[in-house]
C-alpha cells in the first residue's frame, strides 16, 4: 500500500511541476493552478474524498495555503488572513502547502485530535 501511495504522490508532483512552469511563465490565474492541483491531489490517509470538503485557498509568503474543512463541496479563494483557523478535528480538516516558487507540493496532512 505504501509503495502505491508513494508512486501516486510522485506522479502527482511530476504533473504539478510540469504544469506549474506554465503557470509561472504565462502568469496563469490562481484558479487554474488550483484546478490542476486538485485534479492530481492524493488526499492523506484517513481523509475523505476531495469533494466532501469546502476548500479554502490563500496565497501567502510565496506559498499557496489550503485548508479543507469537511462539509459541502466548494472552493473559496480568500485573503491570507481569512483562512479558517481550526486546531483539531482530525481528518475532517486537511492542511495543504504548495510552494509557488519551487512549484512543489510541500505538505498535505490531517489536523490532530484534541
Amino acid at each position: 500500500m505504501y509503495r502505491i501511495l508513494k508512486a501516486l504522490v510522485a506522479a502527482a508532483l511530476i504533473t504539478l511541476v510540469s504544469h506549474s512552469r506554465v503557470y509561472a511563465e504565462d502568469a496563469q490565474p490562481l484558479p487554474d493552478l488550483i484546478g490542476t492541483l486538485e485534479w492530481n491531489l492524493v488526499m492523506p490517509e484517513g481523509a475523505g474524498a476531495l469533494g466532501t470538503y469546502t476548500r479554502y485557498y490563500a496565497e501567502r509568503d510565496g506559498m499557496l495555503i489550503g485548508i479543507f474543512v469537511r462539509g459541502e463541496d466548494g472552493i473559496r479563494i480568500v485573503p491570507g488572513g481569512e483562512l479558517p483557523l481550526i486546531l483539531d478535528g482530525g481528518c475532517s480538516v486537511v492542511n495543504l502547502r504548495y510552494n509557488l516558487d519551487t512549484h512543489k507540493l510541500t505538505t498535505i496532512f490531517c489536523n490532530g485530535n484534541a
